[in-house]
C-alpha cells in the first residue's frame, strides 16, 4: 500500500558525494533535453562554419590578391578544424561544464565520482561522439545502399542507447565516467533580513528569548516565511510566542503573524551572526593559515635545509609532517561539517551534552 504522506522522490534523483564528504541530491537530465541540447549545439557549430565560409568567399572574390587569399584559406581550415573537433571539449571543460546548447536547456556535465570534471573524462566522452554520430553519417552519405543501411542502424543504436539505462548515459558517459544532470538557473530570493528592518521598532526581544532557537530552527523558519501558507504561519507564530513567553504590546504590527515571525527571524539571525555560528572564527583562521602554508614552496624549503644541515631521514619525516597534511585537512573538514548537523548531534545538544563530549 502506498503511503499518501510519503514525500515524492523522482526516479531520476541520484545521490552524489563530493570528495569533501558533502552529500548532494541531483537529477539526471532527460533524454529529450540531451537531444535538444545536441541539436542546438550542432546548429551553432555548423552555422558558425557556414558564416565563416561565406565571409571567406566574399573576401576572396576579387577583393584581395592570391597570397592573402591562401593565407585566409589556411586560417579558415584551422578555424573549422578547431570548431569541428573542440567545440564540445572546450565548453564542457569550462567552469560551467556545459555547451551553449546544454546551458539553454539547463543541464550540465559532472563527474560520477563527485570530484572535479577532469580533462581526460571530457575528451573521452567527446571522442566517442565521433563513433556514435559522425562516423555513421559518413556511411549514410557514402555510395551504396548497404553502407547507408549500416550507418543508419549504427546511428540508431547509439542514439537510443541512453533509453536502455536508468542514468540516461550514452556510451561516451560510460567511458568518461560522467553524468549529465539538470542544472536550472536559480533565482536568488530577497533577503528576509531586509524585509524585517521596518518592523524592529515594534518587536524588542530579550537575549534569553532569542537564545531559545538556533541555526536549524532559523533555517526552518526561513523556509516557512518564503512560503504562502497563512495557516502554518499562524500556528508557528503562536508556538514561538508561547515558548519564548512573548507578551504582545500595543502597536502597529504586533497582531500580524508574519510581521512577528520576520522580526524574530531577523533577531535570531543577527545573534547567530554575531556569535559567528555561520562560520566559526577558529575555522576561518584555520583556513587562512592552511592557504598560506599551501603557498610555501616545500621543495625550496627542503633544498635550503639540506644545504644547511646534514640530510637524514628525520629531516624528511619532519618536513613531510609540517607540509604534508594540508591536502587531507580539506577532506577532514568537509566530513566534520557534514557530521555536525546529523540528527544524533542535534539530539545530543538537545539533551545538554557538551561540545567536547560530542
Amino acid at each position: 500500500m502506498i503511503n499518501p504522506t510519503a514525500p515524492y522522490v523522482s526516479s531520476k534523483r541520484r545521490a552524489l558525494t563530493t570528495p569533501e564528504g558533502v552529500d548532494l541530491a541531483i537529477d539526471i537530465a532527460s533524454f529529450g533535453a540531451r537531444i535538444a541540447a545536441f541539436l542546438i549545439d550542432m546548429l551553432l557549430l555548423y552555422g558558425s562554419i557556414i558564416l565563416m565560409t561565406l565571409a571567406g568567399i566574399w573576401m576572396m572574390s576579387g577583393k584581395i590578391g592570391a597570397e592573402p587569399g591562401m593565407f585566409l584559406g589556411a586560417i579558415w581550415m584551422v578555424a573549422v578544424f578547431f570548431l569541428r573537433n573542440f567545440w564540445f571539449i572546450i565548453f564542457e571543460r569550462g567552469a560551467r561544464g556545459a555547451t551553449p546548447g546544454k546551458r539553454a536547456l539547463g543541464i550540465r556535465v559532472v563527474a560520477r565520482d563527485g570530484g572535479r570534471l577532469e580533462a581526460s573524462s571530457v575528451v573521452a566522452r567527446n571522442l566517442m561522439r565521433e563513433i556514435e554520430v559522425l562516423l555513421p553519417l559518413m556511411f549514410i552519405s557514402s555510395i551504396g545502399t548497404g553502407y547507408a543501411m549500416l550507418g543508419f542502424g549504427w546511428a540508431t543504436l547509439f542514439m537510443f542507447f541512453p533509453l536502455f539505462n536508468k542514468d540516461r548515459m550514452r556510451a561516451g558517459d560510460l567511458i568518461g565516467g560522467t553524468w549529465v544532470i539538470r542544472a536550472p538557473r536559480v533565482k536568488i530570493s530577497r533577503d528576509l533580513h531586509d524585509d524585517a528592518d521596518p518592523l524592529r521598532q515594534y518587536f524588542m526581544f530579550t537575549p534569553e528569548q532569542i537564545a531559545i532557537y538556533g541555526a536549524y530552527e532559523l533555517q526552518t523558519l526561513e523556509g516557512l516565511l518564503r512560503g504562502k501558507n497563512k495557516k502554518a504561519l499562524a500556528i508557528v507564530a503562536d508556538v514561538i510566542r508561547a515558548k519564548i513567553g512573548w507578551v504582545p504590546e500595543t502597536g502597529a504590527g504586533n497582531d500580524d503573524d508574519r510581521a512577528f515571525l520576520q522580526a524574530y527571524y531577523s533577531a535570531v539571525r543577527g545573534d547567530l551572526e554575531k556569535k559567528m555560528l555561520f562560520g566559526s572564527w577558529l575555522d576561518l583562521v584555520g583556513q587562512r593559515v592552511i592557504e598560506i602554508l599551501e603557498t610555501v614552496p616545500t621543495l625550496m624549503i627542503l633544498l635550503i635545509l639540506v644545504s644547511i644541515f646534514k640530510p637524514n631521514l628525520a629531516w624528511l619525516v619532519a618536513i613531510s609532517c609540517v607540509f604534508g597534511w594540508m591536502g587531507l585537512s580539506r577532506y577532514v573538514r568537509g566530513e566534520f561539517l557534514r557530521l555536525r548537523h546529523l540528527p544524533f548531534v542535534e539530539f545530543a545538544r538537545a539533551q545538554g551534552v557538551s561540545n567536547l563530549r560530542i
